[in-house]
This record gives structure tokens, sequence and C-alpha cells, in this order.
């Protein structure tokens, strides 16, 4: 399914924002922590920008969707499908201290099966997660600490850690903390920077719901990684 083109501006993320109930949940994780080790373990970890990004996307006249991304290569961000469905341009936000940016970017694509979107653009300033490029790469994985992290309500950054309670192939079911705003985002092992897939949804029985990275490469028939 291709998207129509989509315009994004990047700019600081209002720190403190998020509201104050996300704070208190034993699933929590320390933001400040979780961006210390990206910043250390990353790739282009010497680059000024988280590769967790904001988006804001607006239909003229309308209301604004808050969702979130994840950098994996200088060209390319994973996002979850249904947040780029029915925009004809939006805004892209980043927690980031050297200014304003603006950066122009195409939506791709995005899989209704899994729920995976990818937009594309000049993200050489970001840093980098790692990923798996084939099913038998996800599958074969050792996973350590699992981590989802989004923008909830357009705020502060929060990151969940996620204790999974199903397959990584077709469908990620785990227990972890998902708020408007955090879609799109990226579930990854903590230890070596690897995202496996993009926080998805929130099912009836509490669970949260990931869209699993499967067959991202040639899926989506990404080049220049």
């Amino acid at each position: 399914m291709i998207l129509n083109r989509i315009i994004f501006s990047l700019f600081f993320l209002c720190v403190g924002c998020a509201p104050t109930e996300f704070q208190f949940s034993r699933l929590n994780y320390s933001t400040k922590f979780v961006s210390a080790l990206i910043s250390k373990k990353a790739l282009d970890n010497k680059k000024p920008n988280s590769p967790i990004i904001g988006l804001s996307l607006q239909i003229f006249g309308s209301s604004s969707k808050f969702c979130t991304a994840a950098v994996i290569s200088n060209k390319y961000a994973i996002t979850a499908a249904h947040c780029l469905k029915g925009f004809e341009a939006g805004a892209v936000f980043a927690a980031n201290e050297k200014g304003n940016l603006i950066v122009e970017v195409k939506a791709v694509a995005g899989s209704s099966q899994t729920d995976v979107g990818i937009i594309t653009g000049d993200f050489s300033s970001f840093m980098k997660f790692r990923f798996p490029r084939t099913a038998e790469d996800l599958m074969s994985m050792r996973l350590g600490e699992l981590v989802s992290c989004g923008f909830p309500m357009a705020g502060s950054m929060l990151c969940s850690k996620v204790k999974l309670n199903g397959t990584r192939l077709f469908s990620i079911n785990g227990e972890g903390n998902l708020y408007p705003g955090m879609s799109g985002g990226p579930l990854f092992d903590l230890n070596s920077m690897t995202v496996i897939g993009v926080n998805s949804s929130v099912t009836e029985d509490g669970s949260s719901q990931y869209g699993p990275l499967i067959n991202l490469v040639e899926s989506f028939s990404l080049d220049d990684l």
C-alpha cells in the first residue's frame, strides 16, 4: 500500500509535559537511563539526535494525531502503519538539544497485516537502531531486557519494560505500558539496541500489541541501508 507524501518538521519535544499519571507504573523504565544507553550503544551514537522521534500528523482543517517513530538508517524510519493512514501533511518532532530541524519526508508503504510503516527522509544526523533484516534473523535472536518507548500525548518520552507473551513472528503480544501517542515507537532489546517491532495497540484484556519487523528489507524493497 503506497501512502501519500508527508511533510515533516522537527522541533523540541516538551520536557515534562506528559501527564503525571504515566509516571507511576512498576513497568516504567528510567528514561534518562534508556537515553544514556542509546547514546552509548546505538549505531552512529556520535550523532546529535535521538533515534526515537515523535510524529504529529495533521489533516488540513482537522485535528492532529500523535505517534512515534524509530530511525533505522540515514534514509528510513519505522512507525505504525495506522499512524500514516489518511494524512496528507504532518510534522515530526524530535527531542533535540541543537535546535529546530526541518526535514521533508515521504511515507514509503505500510503493512495492515503487521501494522508496520516506513517513512523516508534525511536522517543522517540521527543515531540509529539495529534491526533484523529477515524473519530468520528475528526468530533466531536471543533477547534480553525488552523496552518500548514513545511520546504519550506528545509529551516527554516514556519507556516501559516489556514481557513477551507470544510469538515474535506474525504478532507480538506482551505486558507493557502503551498510551496514546506511543504508537509506532520502537520495541527493542536494551542490550543490543536492536528493534524487533513497533508499538501498535492495546487489546481488550489490557495486554500490549506490537507490530513485528518481518522481512523488513524484502517486504518494503528498502535500499541504501
